[in-house]
């Protein structure tokens, strides 16, 4: 779990040395902060699968419940930014989805994220570059409900919030034959600490077992691409549509062997989310 967490680490700041790297390119980067105070927002539909590793506690409920299909999800975010580019945003994403097989065993699946971020937007050559970082809230929760048919009628949860920090690199590339196309793509990555929570419950006979998990840590890492179509709508805004190919990984160990003194499932498993988004909104 801490090699994980080190190793997410390592990678976001290498994102973040390549791009200062280019800007410390002297004359080679031109640099310049093309930006018009005021409010900016959006929202964005995303269509997740959920995998997980194979042989791990996560992976078993989602294969077993029908789980690992794409289903929606949704994210928010909203910002003001001054005139040399500087401002701060806030973001909220949640994926909450139920799903249930033949014999009526269910599971639900949660991923909740809610950064709150400084941002320093510039231009790079033709690139037009934001850079973030803040404090972060995560909650991660995975539980399985057996029905009475499959004569076990007990119920399994397990559950992960935390906080901590993200920081991450967004950037927008023009199209110079279609000047309203344009590529994007970003890295976040957090890093968070807090407490694990693993749960099981017998209706019958009536039993209850909780163990909790203080002072684990966990990490997310997030990677996106995709086109956007742009038009100016006046007073330094501009209105956008697009889309992204997206993955996030989510180290925050469901299912951890650090649940051991429990009498049930002890084979943690990273989770990660593949799929397609479509975003709409205002920036400046």
């Amino acid at each position: 779990m801490r090699r994980c967490f080190k190793h997410d680490a390592i990678v976001g700041l290498v994102g973040g040395a390549v791009i200062l790297w280019l800007m410390s390119r002297g004359s080679g980067a031109e640099l310049s902060v093309p930006v018009r105070a005021g409010l900016y927002g959006g929202s964005e539909i995303m269509f997740f699968k959920p995998f997980a590793e194979a042989g791990s506690v996560p992976n078993e409920i989602l294969m077993a419940t029908g789980a690992d299909d794409f289903l929606p999800a949704w994210r928010l975010w909203g910002g003001v930014v001054g005139d040399d580019g500087f401002g701060t945003r806030i973001r909220w994403w949640q994926y909450d989805q139920f799903s249930e097989n033949a014999e009526a065993t269910s599971s639900r699946v949660v991923f909740q994220k809610l950064d709150w971020e400084f941002t320093q937007q510039v231009s790079i050559n033709r690139w037009n570059v934001l850079f973030s970082g803040g404090l972060t809230y995560v909650g991660n929760q995975l539980s399985e409900t057996f029905s009475p048919a499959s004569l076990v009628d007990s119920a399994l949860r397990f559950r992960f919030d935390g906080v901590g920090v993200t920081v991450g690199v967004q950037a927008l590339r023009h199209s110079s034959l279609w000047p309203s196309a344009a590529l994007g793509g970003g890295i976040q990555w957090s890093g968070v600490y807090g407490n694990s929570v693993g749960m099981q419950s017998d209706f019958f006979p009536r039993n209850f077992e909780q163990r909790s998990l203080q002072g684990t840590t966990g990490s997310i890492l997030e990677l996106a691409v995709g086109p956007r179509w742009e038009r100016d709508v006046g007073n330094g805004a501009v209105a956008f549509i697009g889309g992204n190919a997206e993955a996030q990984l989510w180290m925050t160990g469901l299912g951890a062997t650090s649940y051991s003194l429990l009498s049930f499932y002890t084979r943690a498993g990273d989770v990660g989310l593949v799929g397609l988004t479509i975003n709409a909104g205002i920036r400046r």
